[in-house]
């Protein structure tokens, strides 16, 4: 009985599979690096066999809209079957002491299914959310390596990690001995901020970080602890 059971369920599911439709857009990044007062752009592609049309817009951490901050051009595209379409982030930003955080939304559209088939398909309309940093000019020839500077102090509850500098950091774990931690607050660690870690038990006097480079490759650097 519990066999048949099982037997059932998995048919279900590969019925529901095969009718999902196909999410149209795809893109190749989860951040953007857009300097104070210039542009960069990249591509969003189509890999169906019908055209499908996206809406993108850009805001801050609250939701609200940056202004002349960061814009994005087009807010509006049809992009053809298996093509690509250039999305291109624009800066007005004044200069500042530090980075500025914002969120691309790229919601996709997908064409209307046919009135024969409505009926048993179910379509996916994926919206992607991706990171956009505003760098000061200022500040932009050094964040390479920039992850070198982070200041580790062991605590009476465990671990004191400071971030000195203007920069946004992306650190997925560090490293202590042959035991690694994860802490959420690391995934966007703030300008000059600092973030607590507790439980760290073992000390030394090195530590692995790992972090996420400005292209998203993966990347390790040792830094001193007190």
């Amino acid at each position: 009985m519990m066999l048949r059971t099982f037997s059932v369920i998995a048919m279900s599911m590969t019925l529901l599979m095969s009718q999902l439709a196909h999410a149209g857009l795809f893109i190749d990044r989860t951040r953007v690096i857009v300097v104070a007062g210039s542009s960069s752009a990249f591509d969003i592609g189509n890999d169906t066999q019908a055209p499908y049309a996206m809406q993108a817009w850009v805001t801050d951490p609250e939701g609200n809209e940056p202004g002349r901050n960061v814009q994005v051009s087009p807010s509006f595209s049809m992009i053809a079957e298996d093509s690509k379409q250039p999305l291109r982030l624009v800066s007005f930003a004044k200069e500042s002491k530090q980075e500025q955080l914002y969120y691309l939304y790229v919601q996709e559209i997908p064409p209307k299914a046919e009135a024969a088939k409505s009926e048993s398909l179910m379509q996916i309309a994926l919206r992607y959310k991706i990171k956009v940093f505003v760098r000061p000019e200022s500040i932009s020839e050094g964040r390479r390596g920039a992850e070198n500077q982070l200041v580790a102090k062991y605590t009476s509850t465990g671990l004191e990690l400071k971030n000195p500098t203007p920069y946004y950091f992306a650190l997925t774990q560090f490293e202590i001995g042959k035991k690694v931690y994860h802490n959420d607050e690391m995934g966007l660690f703030k300008p000059f901020s600092t973030v607590e870690i507790d439980s760290v038990s073992n000390h030394a006097d090195e530590i692995n970080i790992s972090y996420l480079s400005d292209r998203g490759g993966l990347r390790t650097t040792l830094i001193k602890a007190e």
